[in-house]
């Protein structure tokens, strides 16, 4: 039962990314958005990234973040995403780790798969852990794109400067 619900969610996601068209007028209002720091400053173009691995399975190579002056909490950008397919790669329920998404899946490319952090000032105690990658482009940005259910949550959150505290 298993293998098959896992088959048909695959064709489903397919079906659906298939269908949702390309979504550049979103992806270009989301590169202005993403283009500056949380001081204000611009930021450099990263469209060009690395990848190793095979056809099937790629993983970005990502290095530890560079150390604030308190080695556990950094000032970031905090994003949402949904599982919208415009919003996605074809697997829209589907993490880069392989996991499906859920309340605290969290998306970075500047910190380890597996970190986990919160976002006291937001959410009190709750703790996020990073399951999914951004498009390459945000590599080089302190981003981290919090998972929503619905896409109206996610656009109600928006964009903010955040503190967050690494577990």
């Amino acid at each position: 039962m298993g293998k098959r619900m896992a088959l048909v969610f695959i064709v489903t996601s397919s079906v659906l990314a298939s269908l949702s068209g390309s979504g550049s007028q979103i992806q270009s209002g989301l590169e202005a958005i993403l283009s500056t720091d949380p001081q204000g400053e611009r930021l450099a173009d990263n469209s060009r990234q690395n990848f190793i691995g095979s056809d099937s399975l790629r993983e970005r190579v990502v290095t530890q973040p560079k150390e604030s002056s308190s080695s556990q909490k950094l000032t970031v950008w905090a994003t949402a995403y949904s599982s919208d397919p415009s919003q996605t790669d074809s697997t829209p329920f589907l993490t880069a780790s392989g996991t499906l998404v859920r309340e605290g899946v969290a998306a970075a490319n500047f910190l380890p798969m597996g970190t986990k952090f919160k976002i006291p000032e937001m959410f009190g105690g709750k703790v996020f852990i990073i399951e999914d990658r951004m498009n390459p482009r945000y590599s080089n940005q302190q981003i981290v794109d919090i998972w929503f259910e619905n896409t109206a949550d996610a656009q109600k959150f928006g964009r903010k400067a955040v503190t967050i505290e690494l577990l």
